[in-house]
């Protein structure tokens, strides 16, 4: 079973969300305060208020700040779409009525629940739920004795009802082992926090793991009936991390070894990382038929542990699901992008955006050295040419006091190698689906791409769509400081008698033409634009405010202008 659908109103910061293919791993990336955990506890408290009456019952007084602005006027409202398949449907059935029905492969059940108000006397509303995608129902054929001629006569049953009616009737049938199956089904992992307790220094250290979760563990390594339990976590757990070389009980105490070490140290002594690691993996190899919520389990394991887990994670959704609210690079960049939902805040409400799939995207982030994160993660885009144009510009907001890099604003070169120059649409499609705020500054000679965009996309000229007036980058860099990079970083050495002359070349329209003509002289070898990233770090570098051209001072402060930015 997969929850596939998720729609909410009214909860919390979840003014109206909606979730739609759903996959098997969810990965939820978002600023602190996004609303990511908002939509774990929604899930929670929906599965463990599930069930099947048809009157309302009261949930006593609740606090207001269940309600989206605090407005108890309208109802939460909650809409779960789950996917079962052709067994689990069948195994819900009671004995001696599988035969009844034809089920399909794929069966989804709608569940419409809701909250109304007022929050001091609250009520678990009735709306409904329905199941799709069943097949009619077989006509059976009911047999009935003729005791006056002896033999057996067949009737059929009558013609079948409509297919609604059949789905009903199914519904009917499953439904008390379908409640028994979701209610208190979807498990939320909170984040683990550093233990609270006061810590003097010389006591033990609390453990970061629940005294519950620990017992559970202790129970498990106690109980040889639940050994082969052990031995599959403990399997896990040297899988995911190579420095766990051991967990065991040693008289009543629960105990880890890790790499380096002959010592079997108290469990609260391990590695913060470990204790959470073998807890999350011990729970998440537990519980069967559920679905998991799981809040920053990145929080106190380093990069490569956070990957380790992260393999554990795409083995197990083959037979669970588990949504993942992080903040970690290390998630968004190993898992697919479809996988990948953005969390913001927008007035106030929490929207969610689902990343597509795209192979060209794909492409262009491996080509180009990106990673998924460097699209997911800032707060806006600007889509330049190459590398050294994000340099560049960098430098010169830093000039500009703008500060773009450090106010989250990525500048993502978009230059490509082998399938075409641009990939401008790609690039544009896949900001569109961040729901980020972008803006696209091109050279010159892209100005054939550029004129097509605003047809397609929400692209303005002079607003949110530049292009250089005089070409590339270079043409934009005082003439004295690109001389002196060039000649300080290749150690040119200009014959006194052509200095004057080369000087000229150097800065001569179309410079990178020129500055490569005279660098394959010089050097040898055709430097094919590899010289460009060095020179925009030294020329941008030794620039002070009052040298930037006045073209780009202008479009650097009409994106700040754009994204509401003058007062910073």
């Amino acid at each position: 079973m997969k929850i596939r659908r998720i729609s909410i109103q009214r909860f919390k910061s979840l003014k109206k969300v909606l979730m739609e293919n759903i996959g098997d791993l969810i990965i939820l990336i978002g600023a602190n305060g996004s609303g990511k955990s908002n939509l774990l506890e929604a899930l929670t408290l929906f599965f463990n208020e599930l069930d099947f009456e048809t009157t309302e019952r009261s949930l006593g007084s609740l606090d207001n700040y269940f309600w989206f602005d605090r407005d108890d006027k309208q109802p939460i409202e909650f809409e779960v779409l789950i996917e079962f398949s052709k067994d689990e449907i069948e195994n819900m059935l009671p004995e001696g009525s599988k035969e009844a029905y034809q089920i399909e492969d794929k069966s989804e059940v709608i569940f419409n629940r809701a909250i109304k108000g007022p929050a001091n006397s609250a009520l678990w509303g009735v709306t409904s739920i329905k199941l799709n995608v069943v097949a009619p129902p077989r006509k059976l054929k009911s047999i009935e004795t003729n005791e006056t001629e002896g033999d057996q006569e067949p009737t059929q049953t009558p013609p079948p009802t409509p297919a609604q009616t059949e789905s009903n009737d199914l519904l009917a049938a499953i439904s008390p082992n379908l409640l028994q199956k979701l209610k208190t089904r979807f498990i939320y992992i909170p984040s683990t926090r550093n233990a609270s307790a006061d810590f003097s220094g010389f006591q033990r250290r609390p453990s970061i793991v629940s005294n519950n979760i620990l017992n559970e563990l202790r129970s498990l390594a106690q109980n040889i009936g639940e050994y082969e339990k052990m031995i599959g976590l403990l399997d896990q757990v040297a899988k995911t991390s190579r420095t766990v070389q051991d967990v065991r009980l040693v008289g009543s105490e629960f105990t880890i070894r890790e790499q380096g070490s002959r010592m079997q140290l108290p469990f609260a002594l391990g590695g913060s990382g470990h204790q959470e690691l073998i807890a999350l993996e011990y729970r998440l190899l537990a519980e069967r038929d559920c679905f998991f919520g799981i809040e920053e389990p990145e929080l106190h394991s380093h990069p490569e542990l956070v990957r380790g887990f992260l393999r554990f994670l795409k083995e197990i959704c083959e037979d669970k699901q588990v949504f993942v609210t992080t903040h970690s690079t290390a998630f968004v960049d190993a898992v697919d992008m479809e996988n990948v939902w953005i969390t913001r805040k927008q007035d106030g409400a929490t929207i969610f955006h689902m990343i597509q799939e795209s192979s060209d995207l794909k492409m262009l982030l491996y080509e180009l050295g990106h990673r998924p994160s460097d699209l997911f993660f800032p707060n806006a885009i600007i889509f330049v040419e190459g590398t050294s144009d994000k340099i560049a510009y960098s430098i010169w907001s830093e000039k500009l006091k703008f500060n773009f890099p450090q106010r989250g604003i990525s500048f993502i070169p978009i230059m490509g190698k082998t399938k075409g120059r641009y990939h401008l649409e790609v690039w544009i499609e896949a900001a569109n689906n961040t729901n980020l705020p972008f803006f696209v500054l091109l050279d010159k000679d892209a100005e054939a791409e550029a004129k097509a965009l605003p047809k397609k996309y929400r692209l303005v000229r002079d607003k949110n769509l530049f292009t250089l007036k005089k070409g590339d980058l270079e043409e934009y860099y005082p003439d004295k400081k690109l001389i002196s990079a060039l000649t300080n970083i290749y150690n040119l050495q200009l014959a006194k008698d052509e200095k004057k002359d080369e000087e000229k070349e150097i800065v001569r329209s179309p410079r990178c033409e020129n500055i490569e003509k005279l660098l394959a002289e010089k050097l040898r070898y055709a430097p094919q634009g590899k010289w460009k990233t060095h020179v925009a770090k030294m020329v941008a570098g030794s620039m002070d405010a009052g040298e930037i051209d006045d073209e780009i001072r202008a479009i650097l402060e009409r994106i700040n202008s754009e994204l509401g930015l003058e007062g910073y």
